[in-house]
């Protein structure tokens, strides 16, 4: 199996995201903001979204949206996937106006690489096309995104953080990340450095496991336990045929065609252990091509249909993929921070019996993790398959379960002055000596 491949079997972890109409209740505020660079970080460009009033007033819960380190605008729309769904949605966009409506406050940002909107690479594409001038001239710095490394891309968020807290001090006390797929890595990843207090993890998609397990899971036990899927006829044989026929339709996505075939023809009781011990070899390879990878990395590309390569994702993204062991339930565990999973049962990128069973052992510990699981939907909640948005209707539920999950299990976070005992507080200081005056 190449690399190639192998990014196709793992291709969920640049899924993000949601789109949404409904009623509302709110007047939608918005702000821009532009982070300058540092010695760490590049320019970020981004925007705040809240229901009413001025936002150094705003005094509700702010969340911060977190997607996958790939060159990803604020609104949730990506380049390099201008032959899917993906390029028809600003789900993120949506998503926010959602959860205003709700009464919460949004922060998005896009993602190191991508050029401010004031270049209009979405508008310019849509009308007129992709070609490299286009690509290069409105959408992306080659150099940002060639040089993206995990802990850089985590230096970037707690940027965003710092910059908005000042804008926005409600960021300060109320602050909760929402990953989308792989996002939710880098959440709790950000969580787990300390520098930023949290009330909350949300996310969409994403494992609770560690991302090294979950991703052997997606190399290896996967492909058997999804084998299956193919056999129309329930004869316990799978031939090349109804695997062409099953992939055609939409079956097994998560592995290209060639991954699937086999050499004699078709997949039986005799034969099968042969896919399972070449999906072994072949994570096994993988793990020792990117073990020695350090800074960026070499840089992925993905060719579109007119021939035009663009920008993916570095070997340091890979890298995180087979070598990352943070396992957000744990991070919840262990810093006390109460989170929210959300997954359709036929999602077939993180396993979702896996996951279930990662955050009961982690209540048991002690964690505050609940988890809803949607009947009927995929990855990113569609009814369709897992590499599609859920539909718009469906939109409202989830801005609610986000909203109940915030008003039931987050809180604001209390002030170094209000974790004082009474007595060592300056306010009570205060009051003890005027009540001692004449």
């Amino acid at each position: 199996m190449t690399h190639r491949l192998f990014s196709r079997v793992i291709s969920w972890f640049w899924a993000l995201g949601l789109s949404l109409s409904a009623s509302s209740a709110f007047c939608q505020q918005s702000m821009q903001f532009s982070v300058p660079a540092s010695a760490t970080t590049d320019a970020l460009q981004g925007q705040i979204d809240w229901p009413q009033g001025r936002p150094q007033n705003w005094d509700g819960p702010v969340l911060l949206f977190i997607s996958s380190a790939s060159p990803d605008d604020r609104d949730g729309w990506t380049v390099r996937a201008l032959e899917t769904v993906w390029s028809k949605r600003v789900p993120l966009r949506d998503l926010s106006a959602a959860l205003v409506r709700q009464g919460v406050a949004v922060i998005r940002f896009d993602n190191p690489g991508v050029l401010p909107p004031t270049k209009k690479c979405r508008e310019t594409i849509l009308r007129s096309g992709l070609t490299e001038r286009v690509l290069w001239q409105r959408c992306m710095d080659l150099a940002i995104v060639s040089r993206y490394t995990p802990d850089r891309y985590l230096d970037h968020i707690e940027k965003v953080v710092f910059h908005v807290q000042n804008l926005m001090p409600a960021a300060r006390k109320q602050l909760v990340l929402f990953g989308f797929s792989e996002g939710l890595m880098h959440a709790a990843a950000l969580a787990d450095r300390g520098t930023v207090q949290l009330s909350g993890l949300i996310s969409i998609g994403s494992p609770a496991e560690r991302f090294d397990t979950a991703t052997r899971w997606q190399g290896t036990s996967r492909i058997m336990e999804s084998l299956d899927r193919f056999d129309i006829n329930a004869d316990g044989i799978v031939t090349n045929d109804e695997i062409k026929r099953g992939h055609k339709r939409g079956v097994n996505r998560f592995m290209n065609l060639a991954g699937w075939l086999s050499n004699n023809g078709q997949w039986d009781s005799h034969t099968r252990h042969l896919l399972a011990d070449d999906m072994e070899i072949n994570y096994e390879q993988i793990l020792k091509d990117f073990s020695e990878v350090s800074g960026a990395g070499q840089l992925e590309w993905k060719t579109q249909a007119n021939g035009v390569r663009v920008p993916d994702v570095t070997e340091a993204s890979m890298r995180l993929h087979f070598y990352g062991q943070t396992a957000p339930a744990d991070v919840m565990r262990r810093l006390e921070i109460p989170g929210l999973f959300m997954w359709g049962d036929k999602d077939r990128q993180v396993g979702v019996a896996r996951q279930v069973d990662a955050i009961e052992q982690a209540n048991k510990k002690g964690a505050k993790v609940i988890y809803r699981r949607f009947p009927a939907r995929h990855h990113l909640l569609s009814k369709r398959e897992d590499y599609d948005w859920l539909e718009q209707d469906f939109m409202p539920v989830i801005a609610q379960e986000v909203s109940a999950f915030l008003s039931t299990h987050v809180r604001p976070l209390q002030t170094a002055a209000q974790r004082m005992p009474c007595g060592d507080q300056p306010s009570c200081k205060s009051l003890s000596m005027t009540a001692t005056l004449p």
